[in-house]
């Protein structure tokens, strides 16, 4: 990478970490005290809808195990709680076959206030 590339890029993610700081102060603010910038971003993928850990996992580049233990805490945590898991219907929940009793993964969804 050449220097003027390099130089772009990292007032880039300069300013990227200032605006990421600066929404966080407003969260605060807000009286969100439990919530963290990775929360943030789990939260700007959850909103698009139909999101399941592994959308999460994807979307965060973290472990599936990684996002499995966030999404317990976004759902669970008695602070938190801002997360509901959802169940996919889908065909295979009416078939009775054995083979296909594996439950579907469940999608994630931003709690109403």
């Amino acid at each position: 990478m050449s220097d003027d590339r390099w130089t772009t890029a990292t007032a880039a993610l300069r300013l990227s970490t200032r605006l990421v700081d600066a929404v966080q102060v407003g969260v605060i603010s807000a009286g969100f005290h439990d919530v963290t910038p990775l929360h943030g971003f789990a939260f700007a993928r959850i909103a698009e809808g139909d999101a399941t850990t592994a959308d999460l996992a994807t979307h965060l580049a973290i472990s599936k195990q990684a996002a499995a233990q966030l999404t317990d805490r976004l759902v669970s945590a008695r602070a938190m709680s801002h997360v509901d898991r959802i169940p996919r219907i889908t065909e295979r929940d009416f078939s009775n076959s054995p083979h296909e009793a594996m439950p579907a993964p469940r999608r994630l969804a931003m709690r109403p206030n």
